[in-house]
């Protein structure tokens, strides 16, 4: 019986290597080839099998992955990719979070072939264009969407899993030092994932503002937002409403009696939001003054708290469960062990384990993890 023949995919070398944090000149230089043999092996022009396999090793894949289609079946994007960043980010670490998000979106797919996923359930608003969008209004749906979560005025204790719980992909990823976040709409549903390594504080920040972009820009498409004041106004539009949503005010207010730092270190553990938000949130609903501020940040700076606050190390990072529970629903029904769950995707094991909040080096390991407290439903048999 004669083989069946194969398609080098030259994308997933360009996604593993972009994932792997390398240019197409580092990938080169490890694999002492010139760097148009890599453009062109990314192009659809293998290297030879001696050379995959050494980029294989390199990173983190196995050779089969170069060989595996990029799915289709989940369609494209359905909204511009938000990207939390600075200005001067290099479009190679952009590139890199596109990387990120297509991984992301392709262990969603996998896992949607075994079981039935939670249904994204989000409020939706009239849509509006960014100029029409007032801070007022902005307010408004930060307060209906806490209303449709079913949340009160007080602190939101587990993030992550409320978004969870509500059919939004969050997941952890290795992104640039000067990127915080990245969103977007695809036909399978919202997915948000944020850097690695962050305070707790501001990975919860990030996420919020991540859930901003995902209610109040879902409309506009990647040629919407090409103008670099509009993408400024998106942003700050964002950073607002994760400061209305984490902090609401007929909850926040009221206990903002004093703004003296060693109070706010008070509210911050129970709030879980960073000093410097909390006052920015203040300032902007005009309960403390511009003067205040400034006061606020010099007395910060005077305490050298700037970049690292109290209890940055002490409040714990929320821990994404979606899919380490899903692999044990999948592992209790015998459908895939554990592990295989997530490497049947043939994407890198330090990859999965980051984006699903698994302990490191667990895929390796044959056993698996706590008992699954989440319910899922197998999806049955076509």
């Amino acid at each position: 019986m004669k083989p069946v023949e194969r398609t080098f995919q030259g994308a997933r070398l360009r996604q593993a290597r972009l994932i792997a944090n390398m240019t197409a000149t580092d990938l080169a230089e490890r694999l002492e080839v010139s760097r148009q043999l890599v453009s062109a092996a990314e192009n659809g022009k293998p290297l030879g099998l001696e050379k995959m396999a050494q980029a294989a090793s390199l990173l983190g894949v196995s050779i089969d992955y170069f060989y595996s289609p990029v799915p289709t079946e989940l369609g494209g994007l359905h909204s511009a990719i938000n990207y939390r960043s600075l200005k001067r980010t290099p479009e190679f670490q952009k590139d890199r979070a596109d990387a990120a998000l297509a991984w992301a979106r392709e262990v969603v797919l996998r896992f949607s072939e075994l079981l039935e996923m939670p249904v994204v359930r989000l409020p939706e608003f009239p849509p509006r264009d960014p100029e029409e969008l007032s801070w007022e209004m902005i307010e408004e749906i930060s307060r209906s969407t806490r209303q449709f979560f079913g949340l009160g005025y007080g602190p939101i204790d587990k993030l992550v899993l409320l978004l969870e719980n509500h059919g939004i992909v969050v997941g952890y990823a290795e992104l640039s030092e000067d990127m915080d976040g990245v969103s977007a709409w695809y036909e399978s549903g919202p997915i948000i994932l944020v850097k690695k390594g962050s305070p707790a504080v501001r990975s919860r920040f990030d996420i919020a503002h991540e859930l901003g972009h995902l209610i109040l820009h879902r409309h506009l498409l990647a040629e919407d937002v090409d103008d670099p004041t509009r993408h400024d106004l998106m942003e700050k539009q964002a950073h607002y409403f994760a400061g209305a949503f984490l902090l609401p005010e007929e909850g926040f207010v009221p206990e903002a009696v004093r703004i003296d730092l060693d109070y706010l270190v008070k509210l911050k553990r129970r709030w879980k939001v960073s000093l410097q938000a909390m006052m920015m949130r203040l300032e902007s609903l005009h309960v403390v003054t511009r003067d205040q501020l400034q006061r606020f940040f010099q007395n910060l700076s005077r305490r050298r708290w700037r970049k690292d606050e109290p209890l940055d190390s002490e409040i714990s990072a929320e821990t994404p469960v979606l899919f380490e529970r899903a692999g044990r629903f999948l592992a209790q029904e015998n459908v895939v062990p554990f592990h295989e769950a997530f490497t049947r995707t043939r994407l890198s094991k330090g990859y999965l384990e980051v984006f699903a909040g698994l302990p490191s080096g667990v895929l390796n390991m044959p056993s698996g993890l706590e008992a699954n407290v989440v319910q899922f439903r197998r999806r049955d048999s076509k």
